[in-house]
Protein backbone atom coordinates (compact mmCIF):
# COMPACT_ATOMS: atom_id res chain seq x y z
CA UNK A 1 0.00 0.00 0.00
CA UNK A 2 1.24 3.48 -0.87
CA UNK A 3 -0.14 6.52 0.95
CA UNK A 4 0.84 9.97 -0.32
CA UNK A 5 -1.21 13.13 -0.83
CA UNK A 6 1.05 14.40 -3.64
CA UNK A 7 -0.15 12.83 -6.91
CA UNK A 8 3.25 13.04 -8.60
CA UNK A 9 5.01 11.45 -5.63
CA UNK A 10 2.32 8.78 -5.47
CA UNK A 11 2.85 7.98 -9.15
CA UNK A 12 6.66 7.89 -8.80
CA UNK A 13 6.39 5.57 -5.81
CA UNK A 14 3.98 3.29 -7.69
CA UNK A 15 6.48 3.11 -10.57
CA UNK A 16 9.38 2.37 -8.20
CA UNK A 17 7.54 -0.45 -6.44
CA UNK A 18 6.22 -1.82 -9.71
CA UNK A 19 9.72 -1.86 -11.19
CA UNK A 20 10.96 -4.01 -8.30
CA UNK A 21 8.22 -6.63 -8.85
CA UNK A 22 7.87 -7.10 -5.08
CA UNK A 23 4.12 -6.60 -4.89
CA UNK A 24 1.34 -8.86 -6.02
CA UNK A 25 -0.98 -5.88 -5.83
CA UNK A 26 -0.34 -2.16 -5.25
CA UNK A 27 -3.01 -0.23 -3.41
CA UNK A 28 -2.59 3.53 -3.76
CA UNK A 29 -4.33 6.06 -1.54
CA UNK A 30 -4.07 9.83 -1.89
CA UNK A 31 -4.88 10.43 1.78
CA UNK A 32 -4.47 8.71 5.12
CA UNK A 33 -8.25 8.86 5.56
CA UNK A 34 -8.79 6.85 2.35
CA UNK A 35 -6.13 4.36 3.42
CA UNK A 36 -7.77 3.84 6.81
CA UNK A 37 -11.14 3.40 5.12
CA UNK A 38 -9.65 0.83 2.73
CA UNK A 39 -8.08 -1.08 5.61
CA UNK A 40 -11.32 -1.03 7.59
CA UNK A 41 -13.36 -2.28 4.63
CA UNK A 42 -10.88 -4.85 3.30
CA UNK A 43 -8.61 -6.03 6.10
CA UNK A 44 -10.98 -6.91 8.90
CA UNK A 45 -11.68 -10.62 9.29
CA UNK A 46 -15.31 -11.64 8.87
CA UNK A 47 -17.26 -14.77 9.73
CA UNK A 48 -17.09 -15.75 6.06
CA UNK A 49 -13.36 -15.12 5.75
CA UNK A 50 -11.17 -15.17 8.83
CA UNK A 51 -7.93 -15.26 6.80
CA UNK A 52 -7.92 -11.60 5.77
CA UNK A 53 -4.71 -9.73 6.50
CA UNK A 54 -3.42 -6.21 5.94
CA UNK A 55 -0.89 -5.34 3.26
CA UNK A 56 2.57 -6.65 4.14
CA UNK A 57 4.17 -3.29 3.41
CA UNK A 58 2.88 0.28 3.65
CA UNK A 59 4.90 3.10 2.11
CA UNK A 60 3.70 6.07 4.12
CA UNK A 61 4.23 9.75 3.50
CA UNK A 62 4.57 11.48 6.85
CA UNK A 63 3.69 15.05 5.85
CA UNK A 64 0.06 15.07 4.74
CA UNK A 65 -2.84 17.40 5.47
CA UNK A 66 -5.83 16.50 7.66
CA UNK A 67 -4.44 13.15 8.90
CA UNK A 68 -0.65 13.04 8.79
CA UNK A 69 1.51 9.92 8.82
CA UNK A 70 1.89 9.93 12.60
CA UNK A 71 -1.86 10.09 13.13
CA UNK A 72 -2.31 7.32 10.55
CA UNK A 73 0.14 5.09 12.44
CA UNK A 74 -1.58 5.78 15.75
CA UNK A 75 -5.01 5.04 14.27
CA UNK A 76 -3.74 1.88 12.57
CA UNK A 77 -2.59 0.52 15.92
CA UNK A 78 -5.86 1.48 17.63
CA UNK A 79 -8.02 -0.42 15.14
CA UNK A 80 -9.29 -3.48 16.99
CA UNK A 81 -9.56 -6.64 14.97
CA UNK A 82 -7.34 -5.37 12.20
CA UNK A 83 -4.66 -7.93 11.46
CA UNK A 84 -1.61 -5.77 10.95
CA UNK A 85 1.00 -7.65 13.00
CA UNK A 86 2.91 -8.54 9.83
CA UNK A 87 2.63 -5.12 8.22
CA UNK A 88 5.89 -3.25 7.84
CA UNK A 89 5.95 0.51 7.47
CA UNK A 90 8.38 2.26 5.15
CA UNK A 91 8.35 6.00 5.82
CA UNK A 92 8.67 8.27 2.80
CA UNK A 93 9.31 11.93 3.42
CA UNK A 94 11.06 15.02 2.17
CA UNK A 95 12.21 15.73 5.75
CA UNK A 96 15.49 14.39 7.08
CA UNK A 97 15.14 11.10 8.99
CA UNK A 98 16.71 12.53 12.13
CA UNK A 99 13.74 14.89 12.37
CA UNK A 100 11.27 11.99 12.14
CA UNK A 101 13.15 9.30 14.10
CA UNK A 102 11.95 10.18 17.60
CA UNK A 103 8.33 10.51 16.51
CA UNK A 104 8.12 7.07 14.87
CA UNK A 105 10.28 4.95 17.19
CA UNK A 106 7.30 3.07 18.67
CA UNK A 107 6.03 1.79 15.33
CA UNK A 108 7.23 -1.27 13.37
CA UNK A 109 9.27 0.53 10.76
CA UNK A 110 11.02 -1.22 7.93
CA UNK A 111 12.96 1.90 7.06
CA UNK A 112 12.97 5.39 5.69
CA UNK A 113 13.17 6.66 2.12
CA UNK A 114 13.77 10.29 1.31
CA UNK A 115 11.77 11.73 -1.59
CA UNK A 116 11.87 11.42 -4.51
CA UNK A 117 11.25 7.68 -4.14
CA UNK A 118 13.16 5.43 -6.52
CA UNK A 119 13.32 1.66 -6.84
CA UNK A 120 16.97 1.79 -5.73
CA UNK A 121 16.06 3.61 -2.50
CA UNK A 122 13.17 1.25 -1.74
CA UNK A 123 15.31 -1.82 -2.38
CA UNK A 124 18.12 -0.46 -0.16
CA UNK A 125 15.66 0.19 2.69
CA UNK A 126 14.17 -3.28 2.39
CA UNK A 127 17.56 -4.99 2.14
CA UNK A 128 18.90 -3.16 5.19
CA UNK A 129 15.95 -4.51 7.18
CA UNK A 130 16.43 -8.08 6.00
Amino acid sequence: MIIDDDKLSLHLTEMAVSKLSIAEKIISCCSAFKALRYLTENCMPTLENEQIFCPELILLDINMPVIDGYEFLAELHRMEGLRHENTGILIISSSAYKDEKEKVKYFPLVGYVEKPVTSTKVLAALQSRL
